[in-house]
């Protein structure tokens, strides 16, 4: 498997935020400071944020484990993403379930799972490890679709090469709506691989906007896979420039 160095994965991060820059117009930065993305995010959107990345329901560990990007167009924020590392202890659907009901418990909601995939897919029963949780994504409705449409797609992969230089997971993962899963919205936020109805809500969270949620991943071989690319991409055209 190729690995990426940190020269080489800075050298990515920064081809990729040039072209977000010049093709979009769109500034990146990173933060620890969930205050802030509390606040940034009420901007953006007037609906809860969930319990996984909300200050007021975790501890100091918060910033210590996660962090979350904000995109600017015109000094304005237009984009928001927040990203959490986890380490699950046993089978992942059995973690999963009770990090769920823990975080909303935590925050006061009364949820309640009806099931989780059971039994797992084989690829599903490997998940473990240093695993990156992506979350609150949202984009500004002026930034969707026609000749923008690519912005997510750019956007993504440096999202994933930033992760990777923050803590070289063995999964970036989440969860999402299985609407969204049908759309192949996924794909082209670099997820490849979908297990539909992983969880049943039998009383859902308020951030959650159906019963049913589609588990969506990425491994370790494949997030090196793409971000490589994107290297060769580079080291072509440092050669022919």
């Amino acid at each position: 498997m190729q690995e990426l160095d940190p020269l080489g994965i800075n050298q990515i991060v920064t081809r990729l935020h040039m072209h977000v820059v010049a093709v979009h117009g769109i500034e990146i930065a990173t933060s620890v400071d969930f205050d802030r993305f509390a606040t940034v995010r009420a901007q953006l959107r007037d609906d809860a944020i969930s319990p996984y990345f909300d200050p007021q329901h975790n501890g100091p560990e918060l910033s210590q484990s996660a962090f979350w990007i904000e995109g600017r167009k015109d000094g304005e924020p237009v984009y928001v993403e927040a990203y959490r590392l986890y380490e699950p202890s046993g089978p992942f659907n059995h973690w999963c379930r009770a990090w769920l009901m823990e975080a909303h418990t935590r925050a006061g909601e009364d949820v309640h799972i009806g099931s989780v995939a059971e039994p797992m897919s084989d690829p599903v029963s490997r998940l473990g490890g240093r695993m990156a949780y992506r979350g609150e994504l949202f984009m500004s409705p002026a930034l969707r679709g026609g000749p923008k449409s690519r912005l997510i797609n750019d956007i993504s992969l440096l999202h994933h090469a930033l992760v990777w230089g923050y803590w070289k997971p063995d999964y970036i993962w989440g969860l999402t709506t299985e609407n969204r899963a049908q759309r192949g919205m996924l794909r082209r936020i670099y997820y490849n691989h979908l297990e539909e109805g992983f969880i049943v809500w039998k009383r859902r969270p308020e951030c959650v906007e159906q019963d049913r949620e589609t588990l969506c991943y990425q491994p370790r071989h494949q997030i090196i896979r793409d971000l490589a690319a994107v290297g060769s991409r580079y080291e072509m055209s440092m050669g022919t420039s």
